[in-house]
């Protein structure tokens, strides 16, 4: 019986890591929180991730990289969710870069970005979520003009 019962919790652990496919892996030189609980670094190159995870750093960046790519660099004391298909930003910053053609989404607390891809951009959640908009990278200004007045 009780060997039965080993064979069947293996078998639906199994089962419920296939449900929970990993969205990407993140790493971290040190301070990387799981799910609330401290994640062991030192040799270990980087941690699966799926949706439903939080990740909070601690003193240092975290790296998430996303199986199609994209990069998303948590800032120092920043923590965020992975949803389907959206990496939400709870607390602090973060830096991200989409791959050509992701699907990716980045929000803000409850305020979904307008990312386009191959655009590295910068967020942060300091400000109230209403008033939050997406970086303006310099190809969306206008010209100068540099005639004196």
């Amino acid at each position: 019986m009780g060997r039965k019962f080993t064979v069947a919790i293996f078998i639906f652990s199994g089962l419920a890591m296939l449900a929970a496919e990993a969205a990407g892996n993140v790493s971290a030189t040190k301070g990387l929180q799981l799910n609330g609980q401290a994640v062991p670094v030192a040799g270990t190159k980087s941690w699966p991730v799926a949706a439903g995870d939080v990740l909070a750093s601690d003193a240092t960046p975290a790296v998430l990289t996303m199986k199609d790519g994209s990069k998303i660099v948590l800032g120092k004391k920043s923590q965020a969710k992975l949803e389907n298909g959206t990496v939400r930003l709870l607390s602090g910053t973060m830096e991200y870069t989409l791959a050509e053609r992701s699907t990716l989404q980045v929000a803000v607390k409850g305020d979904a970005l307008t990312a386009r891809t191959g655009v590295a951009s910068t967020t942060g959640s300091q400000v109230a979520p209403a008033r939050v908009s997406p970086t303006v990278t310099t190809e969306a200004l206008p010209p100068v003009s540099r005639r004196q007045p």
